[in-house]
């Protein structure tokens, strides 16, 4: 079965580039250099090598074969009680003001 689709996920990822899905009319707003710089990011984590994309993510997350995971909040509670070791959660990654393609983590 194919990993869900959600695309709530991408919305933190394109408001980090300065973004947005949609107005509050719901023009579209997705495909505009903001939007696109978003996805050309997210394409570049797997490309580089340091994202993977999983079938499980889950599983992978508390079976150890990731260190981080990019999910809800929601489900900490329940990947804390499966999880081998303490987990907590980060902001998503956030592109540098010179460079659009380079993730600042928060200190």
């Amino acid at each position: 079965m194919p990993p869900p689709i959600v695309a709530w996920l991408f919305q933190g990822v394109i408001w980090q580039f300065g973004g947005r899905y949609s107005d509050p009319d719901f023009t579209i707003r997705l495909a505009e250099p903001a939007g696109v710089q978003a996805g050309r990011f997210y394409q570049s984590t797997v490309a580089e090598g340091w994202a993977v994309a999983s079938q499980d993510l889950n599983a992978d997350f508390v079976n150890g074969l990731t260190a981080a995971m990019m999910a809800s909040t929601a489900s900490l509670g329940g990947l804390s009680r499966s999880a081998r070791s303490s987990s907590g959660r980060l902001s998503c990654p956030k592109a540098r003001q010179d460079s659009a393609a380079v993730p600042v983590v928060p200190d």
